[in-house]
C-alpha cells in the first residue's frame, strides 16, 4: 500500500508465511516482515524520512525420513 497527501508520501508492506508440514516431527517454519515508510517534502528540495521495518524468522529441527 502506498500513496501520497500533499507533501506527504507514505508506503506500508506486511509479508506472513507459515509452514508446519512435509516432515511432522517437530515441523515449523514462521517468517513475519512488517514495515512502513514516511517521507515529507521540506521546501527546498529536502525531505524528511522515517522508515521502520521489523523481522521475525523462526525454523525448528526436521523430523527424520521414513
Amino acid at each position: 500500500m502506498d500513496g501520497t497527501s500533499g507533501k506527504l508520501g507514505y508506503s506500508a508492506y506486511a509479508n506472513y508465511r507459515e509452514f508446519d508440514g512435509f516432515r511432522d516431527l517437530n515441523s515449523s517454519y514462521q517468517i513475519n516482515s512488517y514495515g512502513g515508510k514516511l517521507v515529507y517534502a521540506l521546501d527546498g528540495g529536502a525531505n524528511l524520512i522515517l522508515d521502520v521495518a521489523t523481522y521475525r524468522e523462526e525454523h525448528d529441527e526436521p523430523g527424520g525420513l521414513t
